[in-house]
């Protein structure tokens, strides 16, 4: 095999025009990891803040001054190489979708317990559009105890874990309404929303209607208003919200939104998904059953990751933006 592999790396904070493609060694697959030839990657606003290094509480994982290694990227899908002398379940030739850190690149390692083999019939192109937005989807509907018959909102339900939740949560049985924009009405029914409430012509909060779960992927509207939009024991799922602060992010709204629920019926909770083993092999189980259909607005080869990440910072981006590298 060969030593050397073409990768975007950023050896600096800033925009996109600090990631550059660069020929560096292959890595090599620790104990507990695999090393996958990638075939494809998607992005995630992670990937945009750890480029940025803001807001700076990413870079407690990243680095302070400048990044800690100059390579990134989550989501993978490709072919196990190599498998860790402390590994089991996987070998050579599994094709996978994976977790990692290094992504962006023609090689990546993947912890084995953040990686699931794909099944025949589910591609490496339709896995790595799934594990950061996959896994917040569906971990956020579990938070949520969304199953039949939950009435389910969805803030923000074109993008890369809106899209995700909606189809999930019709496959568990919910009555899902999606908000979103005029251009997306009809891609968000499509999905099997039953309603779909259009931002640009109508406020959520103003509706006069509850729901026993907030799915907010925005956190665009105060804690008072969208605890008005829940029952009495209602669940807000707080997956996202605004960027208040170059230190603290969303923190700062996360915090406040949590707060509140300790004088209010309605609880709110927020949390961090985990690409787990677990949650990526229920994943791929609802893609192979159809149930799971990941839309791509956009595919970009790999030297143009910059121009992705650029397109994904506009916020406008419609399911998930795709990166194939081989």
């Amino acid at each position: 095999m060969t030593t050397t592999m073409t990768a975007v790396t950023r050896r600096e904070y800033g925009g996109p025009e600090v990631l550059r493609v660069e020929q560096v060694p292959v890595p090599v697959a620790g104990d507990d990891e695999l090393l996958v030839r990638v075939e494809h990657a998607s992005v995630n606003p992670a990937d945009r803040y750890f480029m940025l290094g803001t807001p700076t509480l990413v870079r407690t994982r990243t680095g302070f001054g400048k990044p800690k290694s100059p390579m990134f990227g989550i989501d993978v899908a490709g072919v196990v190489e190599a498998v860790g002398a402390g590994v089991s379940g996987f070998a050579v030739g599994d094709r996978i979708l994976g977790g990692s850190g290094n992504g962006y690149a023609e090689y990546a390692t993947v912890p084995a317990d953040h990686a699931a083999v794909l099944p025949d019939g589910v591609t490496t192109e339709q896995a790595a559009l799934l594990p950061v937005a996959g896994a917040t989807a569906l971990q956020g509907l579990d938070l949520g105890k969304v199953g039949a018959g939950t009435r389910l909102l969805v803030n923000g339900a074109s993008g890369g874990v809106g899209h995700l939740a909606v189809m999930l949560a019709v496959a568990r049985g919910a009555e899902v309404t999606g908000v979103c924009s005029t251009a997306n009405v009809e891609f968000v029914r499509s999905l099997g929303a039953a309603d779909v409430i259009d931002y640009t012509a109508e406020d959520y909060t103003m509706r006069g209607r509850t729901w026993d779960v907030l799915l907010d992927n925005q956190g665009n509207h105060s804690p008072a208003a969208n605890r008005g939009v829940l029952v009495k024991k209602g669940r807000w799922v707080v997956v996202n919200g605004p960027m208040t602060s170059k230190v603290w992010g969303p923190m700062r709204y996360v915090v406040g939104a949590l707060a509140s629920s300790l004088f209010a019926s309605q609880t709110a909770v927020q949390f961090t998904a985990e690409e787990d083993s677990a949650t990526l092999a229920t994943l791929v189980a609802k893609l192979a059953e159809g149930s799971l259909r990941p839309r791509v607005e956009r595919s970009f080869p790999l030297a143009e990751l910059p121009a992705a990440i650029a397109h994904l910072g506009t916020n406008r981006t419609v399911g998930k933006l795709h990166i194939q590298v081989a």
